[in-house]
């Protein structure tokens, strides 16, 4: 009511301006201390009116030194309001003193005169003045449509006419009173309107809003009943001083309040209170809400700072995984420009990622053969929602900064939200894929013919079981790649094997793989149709075997360790070109080596050196074992050779009843000792039984 007063008052003050003295008072102008009006015009009119009367009467004014006045007053029960007609006495009786004046000096003249005159005169102003005062009284009963009427006399008519003059004033005035008060009535409708509805969405929020004074007295609450320790009422009128937040915490919030209060502008505050729940986040908004109060909104943030926080750390791990795809990972949006690039797309396309971001991805890493195509593309998805080449793995050509083209694979993925739409680009540079895809290809091939050549080679090789009488013989030849430089052979002087003579050799080119394989053929060639056709012995046979393969070997710096034996009836004869010299295992169980030097062949020093002889008489039940030097070379996990002491072991140990069993149980020891060690070298094993 206080701003509705003070409305009325202005325009009481504003009315009493343009139309004299009529006065209009409300009781809170006695109520509220410090209004100047009515400080400064109350009088005993006023007291009565606002007590309830109506009347009028002569009393003082409100004036420093007291003046009689005459007023008219009236209350208004309906309006609450009182109506006040005041004139000063010494102006309204002016005229009658004047005349009294007039009159006694007239009578000094002619007293009867001046009776007579004064009766009269008596009579003409006491009749006008008590249709004056009716008429008063009639206004001050609340007929304000009564109408003094004008008095022939001149000054008595004056007042009549002022009297109806402020009476016409005064109704004007109370019509514009009753006016305002039925718009100040749609006003407080309109106002209580609005306060409901802002209630109801007060109370529709879900937050804590409280409205406090600087000094941190509680002016009003409101929560969920579930987030209050006590009740409202209660919390209404204590302090924020008093509750049990932490201190620091409500030192905050009153530095906060005041500022509000002094800037008006809206603060802000975050804080941690331990619930019983666990850890709890809050937020506190505060804004001025009058001269020494403002409102706090207080809201419990825990669950969207920990969906903040998980929200930050998924992008962080996403985009960790971006920037570690071994892909280059773009991103483009419905414009066709680039959003995303990381740093694979950095090492792939020669862009930093400061230089494409904004950019049309197709001019950027797209050749212009296929800049149509993309077009045409990315205008069908937006359109329909279909693309071609979406979700699946796609090869084609992409555009470097140097303005060079290179294979890649691209898988594109559209993605959706709400209707924005995004393109999701993994591309991989297939450069060294499609080279080693070639390359591939070609190893491929040479594998195939690899395994030709490895065929032809043991083809070269005769079978591994010679059918001789009087010898048990098996052979056994594994390369370390698909061909080698390993070789045996064998040969009856006797195409009926009559004599009882036989040849056996063994053979390890230097080196591996296809050049060893070529010197391996011509050397097992040159034994076959060449030497052996001489029927040398077999030192001569290594010398001449030598002169054959020299052409071959010194073009390719190459030689071929040989060792050959000859058994003819119970004699054993031994020549040795650089291979492992025969071991024996005689029927008794002792084992014996032939001990028979010599340089490998192919080296052109056959005529310096020679080839010597050994002789070993045999008997019936003798196993003799030539082998390569794969076997005595071979290593096993902890680099350890199996060595020529192993291998006299493994014979010793092994088994005489035939030389595939003896054949078998070196293989199997060999096999034991490298355990998940490949073969180093070529291994060539001859097993003899006599």
């Amino acid at each position: 009511m206080g701003k509705h007063a003070q409305s009325i008052d202005s325009a009481i003050l504003e009315r009493l301006r343009r139309h004299g003295p009529g006065w209009v008072f409300t009781p809170s102008h006695f109520t509220e201390q410090g209004y100047s009006l009515t400080q400064a015009y109350y009088s005993e009119g006023i007291n009565w009116a606002l007590q309830g009367k109506n009347g009028s009467g002569l009393y003082n004014d409100y004036r420093t030194s007291p003046v009689p006045v005459i007023g008219v007053y009236r209350w208004l029960p309906d309006l609450q309001v009182a109506f006040l007609a005041e004139i000063d006495q010494a102006e309204a009786l002016a005229p009658f003193i004047e005349i009294r004046n007039f009159s006694l000096s007239i009578a000094v003249v002619a007293t009867l005169f001046a009776l007579l005159i004064g009766l009269y005169t008596a009579t003409l102003i006491s009749r006008p003045v008590a249709e004056l005062t009716r008429t008063a009284r009639q206004i001050a009963a609340g007929d304000l449509t009564k109408q003094a009427r004008i008095s022939r006399l001149y000054e008595i008519g004056l007042l009549a006419s002022a009297f109806n003059t402020m009476t016409l004033r005064l109704r004007g005035l109370i019509d514009d009173l009753e006016q305002r008060y039925s718009e100040l009535q749609q006003a407080q409708q309109t106002l209580q309107a609005s306060e409901a509805r802002s209630r109801a969405l007060i109370n529709g929020i879900p937050d804590m809003i409280f409205r406090i004074t600087s000094e941190g007295l509680f002016l009003d609450f409101k929560a969920e009943p579930t987030d209050l320790a006590m009740p409202a009422e209660e919390i209404i009128g204590s302090n924020l001083n008093f509750s049990p937040l932490p201190s620091p915490v409500v030192a905050e919030l009153l530095r906060l309040t005041r500022l509000a209060i002094e800037t008006n502008q809206l603060q802000t505050y975050e804080y941690e209170l331990p619930m019983p729940s666990g850890l709890q986040i809050y937020e506190t908004r505060v804004v001025k809400s009058g001269p020494n109060e403002a409102i706090h909104v207080v809201r419990n943030i825990t669950e969207r700072t920990q969906m903040g926080k998980s929200l930050r750390e998924s992008e962080e791990r996403n985009r960790l995984i971006v920037e570690s795809a071994l892909d280059a990972v773009i991103t483009m949006d419905a414009a066709g420009l680039i959003t995303g690039w990381n740093s694979h797309a950095e090492a792939i396309f020669g862009w930093s990622s400061q230089e494409v971001i904004g950019q049309l991805l197709s001019t950027t890493i797209i050749p212009p053969q296929h800049r149509k195509a993309h077009r045409c593309g990315l205008e069908r998805y937006l359109k329909t929602g279909k693309t071609v080449i979406s979700n699946k793995r796609t090869e084609i050509t992409a555009l470097h900064r140097d303005e060079y083209e290179f294979p890649i694979e691209l898988t594109v993925t559209p993605a959706k939200s709400g209707q924005t739409v995004i393109f999701v680009a993994f591309l991989r540079d297939t450069t060294e894929h499609k080279q080693a895809e070639q390359e591939k290809l070609r190893l491929s091939a040479i594998e195939q013919e690899l395994e030709i050549a490895h065929d032809i080679q043991q083809s070269l090789l005769p079978p591994a079981k010679p059918d001789w009488p009087n010898l048990d013989v098996v052979c056994f030849s594994a390369p370390a790649r698909e061909v080698g430089g390993d070789l045996y052979t064998y040969h009856a002087f006797t195409p009926d094997n009559s004599s009882g003579k036989y040849g056996l050799v063994v053979g390890d080119v230097s080196g591996k793989g296809m050049p060893a394989a070529l010197i391996m053929a011509v050397t097992l060639a040159s034994f076959q149709s060449t030497v052996v056709a001489q029927e040398l012995a077999p030192g001569d046979l290594l010398s001449t075997l030598d002169k054959v393969i020299l052409p071959y070997t010194d073009a390719t710096r190459q030689n071929c360790a040989m060792v050959y034996a000859e058994i003819d009836q119970d004699v054993l004869r031994v020549a040795n070109a650089g291979c492992i010299t025969p071991i024996v295992k005689q029927s008794d169980g002792s084992v014996k080596w032939v001990e028979a030097a010599g340089l490998p062949l192919g080296m052109g020093l056959e005529e310096d050196f020679g080839y010597e002889e050994a002789t070993l008489n045999v008997s019936k039940g003798d196993v003799i074992v030539l082998t390569s030097d794969g076997v005595v070379e071979a290593t096993n996990t902890t680099d350890e050779l199996f060595e020529f002491d192993r291998l006299e072991q493994v014979v010793a140990a092994g088994p005489t009843t035939s030389a595939q069993a003896m054949l078998d149980h070196i293989r199997a020891e060999v096999n034991r000792f490298i355990g998940d060690m490949e073969l180093q070298d070529d291994v060539t094993i001859v097993v003899v039984k006599v």
